[in-house]
């Protein structure tokens, strides 16, 4: 495990981007031999193997995989790189204190999409699909990450494509950190660097 001493220490403007007791994160898993500090399991198999962080949908759980990482944020910017091997998804999710916020997913059949989730305590509320770009993602190859959420606004492109922003204003809210959901086996993801989002992007 590599994390720089530049990406933990902060400076005050960083932190103050971030959210109060935040830090700026990076991990690129190559000379980690199991699950670095910071990564914790809520569903599935997760392993370090060979450089990278490998995610695999547990039967026996009745539950996509999803393990959780990241500082506190309200803006801030999330780039890595991730290759499906077999698995029916990658989500990237964001929850807020009160339960799940948002999520951006990556569909190998239907590309990317941004869903703000249901509040699941109240019954009438449902998920919305806030943004898509269509268009099919490979399988067994790596792809480039970027996401940005500023305020009410989240971006989010792959590869050199195109990339889908959306706006709503129950987006613009601490988030608890970040987490991956894997569906079926599995997907691998490696390079993951969080940093403060800068002013207007």
């Amino acid at each position: 495990m590599k994390i720089s001493l530049r990406s933990l220490c902060l400076t005050a403007a960083f932190a103050l981007a971030l959210g109060s007791n935040a830090h700026g994160f990076e991990e690129n898993f190559d000379d980690a031999t199991e699950l670095p500090a910071g990564f914790k399991i809520a569903k599935g198999d997760w392993k370090v193997a060979d450089g990278a962080l490998i995610g695999a949908e547990l039967e026996a759980d009745h539950h996509a995989a999803a393990i959780s990482f990241g500082p506190k944020n309200t803006d801030s910017e999330i780039r890595f790189k991730f290759r499906l091997d077999g698995a029916d998804f990658l989500h990237v999710s964001l929850n807020h204190a009160k339960g799940h916020l948002f999520r951006i997913i990556f569909d190998p059949e239907t590309g990317v999409s941004i869903n703000k989730d249901k509040d699941k305590k109240d019954p009438e509320s449902k998920a919305i699909k806030l943004g898509a770009r269509k268009g099919p993602i490979s399988k067994g190859e790596w792809h480039d990450v970027v996401i940005k959420i500023s305020g009410k606004n989240v971006s989010a492109k792959i590869d050199d494509g195109q990339a889908v922003d959306v706006s709503h204003p129950g987006l613009a809210t601490e988030k608890t950190g970040y987490r991956l959901i894997v569906k079926g086996s599995s997907v691998t993801v490696d390079d993951i660097r969080i940093t403060a989002a800068k002013n207007g992007e």
